[in-house]
């Protein structure tokens, strides 16, 4: 490959990096109308720049400060994965979303995208999908109090796949707890929840436990 043929493929790169990251913002920002104000307000704050020209240009210019070896994990996350901006609104807008913005980037052909967010994406929703050991794990880093906020908006599924790795009277203390908390999404709440999966994250860099891939 030429010089003339490299920067030709590199112009083509850039150009689908940019076209990638503006059309996640564009449907993480559509699927957030249909929030509450409060919440709405909290995916945008979160996403920020993410996804915008100028954004994305910095982002680009920052992948050759980067060993080439390391190259192709970078160029992933920079397609959409690997930013916390993007881990921050999509814990906002909930699983639900998430499948219908993963069916939208499959819809055009954005196939790198997809593979970047089943790859670095987690969340709460995800905690079934664990092992139990792996549940149990976590639960040791996890403050009750704050687990019983998490749980108040979670599905069944997930409420049961906590209680059945606690002994009968810790579940029993944690429902009570959870009786404190109306059962409506709340911007504590969320952040409980995205607490949580920031243990899972820790606790998978340390390789205490495996983070399985997102199936959409």
């Amino acid at each position: 490959m030429d010089e003339k043929e490299i920067l030709s493929y590199l112009k083509e790169l850039f150009s689908k990096i940019k076209a990638t990251r503006s059309f996640l913002r564009e449907k993480i920002l559509e699927e957030s109308q249909k929030l509450p104000e409060n919440e709405k307000s909290m995916v945008e704050s979160h996403l920020g720049s993410f996804g915008t020209d100028e954004d994305s240009e910095k982002e680009i210019k920052e992948l050759f400060d980067i060993e080439f070896t390391y190259f192709t994990e970078a160029l992933y996350k920079k397609l959409c994965g690997g930013d916390a901006r993007v881990h921050d609104a999509l814990w906002c807008i909930g699983d639900e979303a998430l499948r219908s913005i993963n069916k939208k980037l499959s819809e055009n052909d954005m196939n790198e995208a997809n593979a970047a967010l089943r790859h670095y994406v987690f969340v709460f929703e995800d905690i079934t999908r664990l092992t139990d050991r792996e549940v149990q794990k976590v639960l040791r880093e996890i403050d009750t109090w704050e687990l019983a906020q998490a749980l108040s908006i979670a599905s069944d599924e997930i409420q049961q796949k906590v209680f059945q790795n606690m002994s009968h009277r810790a579940a029993a203390m944690l429902k009570k707890d959870m009786e404190v908390f109306h059962p409506c999404r709340t911007p504590d709440k969320i952040d409980a929840q995205r607490r949580i999966v920031s243990v899972i994250g820790r606790l998978a860099d340390a390789c205490e436990i495996r983070i399985p891939q997102v199936e959409w």
